[in-house]
């Protein structure tokens, strides 16, 4: 009893530690080493279950359906990995999950080694599967390098949108490079279903040629902007972008994303426009949005009654270059050590560079990405 316990602590930490580990990529107050040392906490309870061997395995398989996908997703690991499943149960498995444990299967496979994937899911054994099944291995396959480029045409004319938005996911880690994928890629972005047409502009972001964010610019020029593309242009565009953003403030069904971008795009210019947004109450919920930006331009507020946010900013204004761009009180690009510069920064750096160090964290995005915000929940395969 007493390793039965063990061994469903370390199940349970696999998967609460993948969980924090997504808000630590895109931390404001964490450098890249200490996600390193969450990391080895993370190999410290895998170790641990790899020490249980059958009785890990055993504890696993009968956790593969776990009403958390989170759950799910350090159950089939270790089910996968540690274990030697057939094809056949394996896919049966995954035929019988339902969406949100499928989210959990997704990010196994995509996290687990390339070579134990196709050791327990070669494709001769993955022919003829539903739609659902098939598009979790073109997931993993595409984050692993290995789908098979002679089927993403099929792939992109299916009638499954899940698996042509699955399919347009994958083309930015790597496979863009091809022309057959560039040019599959070119179509999906114009899908007229909107989460294919969305992780098909991501995917063009990836392979940095400044495309999407000119085509972001173009739209939020004419306001015909949708908030997934108001939120990439806040990620990708030049500080002055704020501009052509200041309109979008005036739209309520914008004004969360639109404040996210005009504090990504870090312009003291809109500090005041944000300011005048503010309700009187800084804890009201009006009052989040617009909090969160001027944090993420100027750094904390002053939740002090004796001095009003006007006055902090009129005492602050006249410190700081307003013709350079901030990140949380701080010149962007981060002008300190490198090995002190959180997460966030971190990301939004890379996110303009092909080549950028560590060139993997380009890959990843916050939770809510795909919708603007609109679903903040941590969701495994995204």
């Amino acid at each position: 009893p007493h390793v039965g316990y063990l061994l469903e602590e370390h199940l349970e930490e696999l998967a609460f530690l993948h969980v924090q580990r997504r808000y630590l990529l895109f931390a404001v107050d964490v450098p890249l080493l200490g996600l390193r040392e969450h990391d080895e906490r993370i190999v410290a309870h895998w170790d641990g279950l790899v020490e249980g061997g059958p009785a890990a395995v055993e504890l696993a398989s009968q956790r593969l359906t776990e009403f958390d996908p989170w759950d799910v997703f350090a159950s089939v690991r270790v089910w996968l990995e540690l274990g030697c499943p057939e094809p056949v149960e394996i896919l049966e498995q995954m035929a019988s999950a339902g969406p949100e444990n499928m989210a959990g299967w997704r990010e196994a496979l995509r996290r687990m080694p390339a070579t134990v994937l196709d050791q327990r899911l070669p494709t001769t054994a993955t022919e003829e599967l539903p739609d659902e099944v098939q598009a979790s291995l073109v997931y993993a396959r595409g984050w692993h390098q290995t789908q098979d480029l002679s089927a993403l045409p099929a792939l992109a004319e299916s009638d499954c949108s899940e698996l042509r938005r699955t399919l347009a996911r994958t083309l930015g880690w790597g496979l863009a490079s091809t022309e057959t994928a560039s040019g599959l890629l070119g179509k999906l972005v114009e899908d007229p279903d909107e989460a294919v047409a969305r992780a098909a502009m991501w995917s063009t972001v990836l392979r940095g040629d400044g495309e999407a964010a000119a085509h972001c610019r173009e739209l939020v020029t004419a306001g015909e902007a949708d908030p997934f593309q108001v939120q990439l242009l806040g990620l990708l565009g030049q500080p002055d972008d704020c501009l052509i953003m200041r309109p979008y403030l005036e739209q309520a069904e914008f004004l969360p994303v639109a404040t996210r971008a005009l504090g990504n795009l870090g312009s003291l210019k809109s500090v005041p426009w944000l300011i005048d947004l503010l309700p009187e109450d800084l804890e009201d919920e009006q009052a989040e949005p617009v909090v969160t930006a001027l944090e993420t331009l100027l750094g904390d507020l002053p939740y002090v009654e004796e001095e009003s946010v006007e006055q902090w900013w009129e005492r602050l204004e006249s410190k700081l270059d307003q013709a350079i761009p901030v990140l949380r009180g701080q010149a962007r690009p981060w002008p300190l050590a490198s090995e002190d510069e959180p997460m966030e920064s971190r990301w939004l750096s890379c996110l303009r560079k092909k080549k950028a160090e560590p060139d993997w964290l380009r890959l990843e995005i916050p939770d809510g990405f795909f919708t603007a915000g609109d679903n903040p929940e941590a969701l495994p395969g995204e």
